[in-house]
């Protein structure tokens, strides 16, 4: 090969790799056990001109329980493919994710929140357009156009998957898939719109498919606009709309417009506060349709500075907006809260972080709850960056889940020790 086309090819090629390997002591109330979890992340990227194509894969091997003849090795496997394309102020993007494989939800609620950020989200790759790579909770819809409720990947304080789906003790072959379509377009250096459909499907399937986690699918479409008064304040509009059906013969839809302000207090602190409204519609086999008007909010605060030669973040975050539940798929209002500390000095860091999704139905006259799903986890983290590709760590996790009126996942708590290897 000549050096020439060794040059331009170290130009237009970039690969990602990464590995989180850790073990787990998981205790609850009737249930203790040994765990042991790898997850690889790959992403290769090739941009050109006018162009950019990002292609992620990432496996993860569960290994539960280890203390136990009985144990099993869940192997899912997480695929995606995106594309770009843009001339003068347009871009349009394509994408498609696809998850498969055997997983167990509660003990995936335990897992490391960091392991489950798309596959090309590795460190020292490229950034990929969303959707390509490990859809970040399988089987659960997009998000219903309410800012800030979707996970933050690649961070401690990323939402656990768990938070957005019935998390049961049990095995199942799963299978996932979200398709996108998104265009954006720049009017002026401080205004640009944008807009999207896409289409999701996901649930369990085989001889290890169960009632609890039918097969759910449907469209979504959205449209937004930004404008940057000045350095310091923007305002964004939303509008979007989502379907969904389900093998019961249920079927809902949601519709929310928001409206949302970002200011910068000073280089440490940022904030963002949004109101609006949800309107949803569900139906039922037997002929009951229900419509519903929830009002919708938002509101963040972050905050970093230098202490010495440390580096301290806050951040506190509470939002409210109906989601579609895709296990029954009806429409559940869930207030969001979260909050995350983090200090870094030099190669050590550690941090705590907490989140809960809360249902807001009402509960029925018998105490009962009328439906709905809430759930709160938790974790405090100390690592330690041995050297530039590698890290050790060790912390506490919790993990608590209702659904329906159900303790379907007592307080659980799980101790850990892993090491994350970044090569490329």
């Amino acid at each position: 090969m000549s050096p020439l086309l060794g040059h331009i090819l170290a130009q237009v090629v970039s690969l990602g790799v990464a590995d989180r390997t850790e073990g787990r002591y998981i205790a609850a109330q009737a249930d203790k056990r040994y765990e042991a979890a790898t997850y690889l992340r790959t992403g290769l990227s090739l941009t050109w001109k006018h162009g950019a194509l990002n292609v992620g894969y990432a496996p993860s091997l569960v290994v539960t329980p280890l203390d136990s003849p009985a144990r099993e090795a869940l192997i899912f496997h997480s695929m995606g493919i995106a594309g770009s394309y843009h001339w003068q102020r347009t871009i349009v993007t394509a994408s498609e994710s696809v998850g498969i494989g055997e997983i167990n939800f509660q003990s995936q609620g335990l897992g490391d929140p960091r392991a489950l950020a798309p596959a090309a989200d590795v460190p020292n790759a490229p950034s990929t357009t969303p959707g390509a790579g490990t859809p970040t909770a399988p089987g659960t819809p997009p998000a219903t156009g309410n800012p800030g409720t979707g996970t933050t990947t690649g961070s401690p304080v990323a939402n656990q998957t768990a938070n957005r789906i019935r998390a049961i003790n049990q095995v199942v072959t799963f299978a996932t898939s979200v398709t996108a379509l998104d265009v954006t377009q720049t009017i002026s250096p401080v205004f640009w719109v944008s807009g999207g459909i896409g289409y999701f499907v996901g649930g369990s399937f085989g001889s290890r498919s169960t009632d609890a986690y039918p097969i759910v699918r449907g469209p979504r479409a959205q449209a937004s606009a930004s404008y940057q008064f000045n350095p310091r304040d923007g305002v964004s509009s939303q509008l979007t709309a989502q379907y969904a059906t389900i093998e019961t013969g249920n079927n809902s839809s949601i519709y929310t417009a928001n409206e949302s302000w970002s200011h910068l207090f000073d280089k440490k602190t940022s904030s963002r506060l949004g109101v609006g409204v949800s309107a949803s519609r569900t139906s039922q086999p037997d002929g009951l349709i229900a419509w519903s008007i929830y009002p919708t909010f938002i509101s963040s605060i972050n905050y970093a500075t230098a202490v010495d030669r440390s580096q301290l973040t806050l951040s506190l975050s509470a939002s409210s907006a109906p989601a579609l539940d895709p296990v029954r798929a009806t429409v559940d209002p869930r207030l969001n809260l979260g909050a995350s500390a983090g200090w870094t000095l030099k190669r050590f860091y550690t941090g705590l972080a907490a989140n809960s999704a809360l249902s807001l139905t009402q509960q029925q006259g018998n105490g009962t709850s009328n439906g709905g799903l809430s759930s709160v986890a938790g974790s405090f983290t100390m690592s330690y960056q041995l050297a530039d590709p590698v890290s050790l760590d060790s912390g506490l996790r919790a993990f608590w889940q209702k659904y329906y009126g159900d303790n379907v996942v007592p307080l659980t708590w799980a101790a850990f020790v892993g090491f994350t290897v970044t090569p490329l």
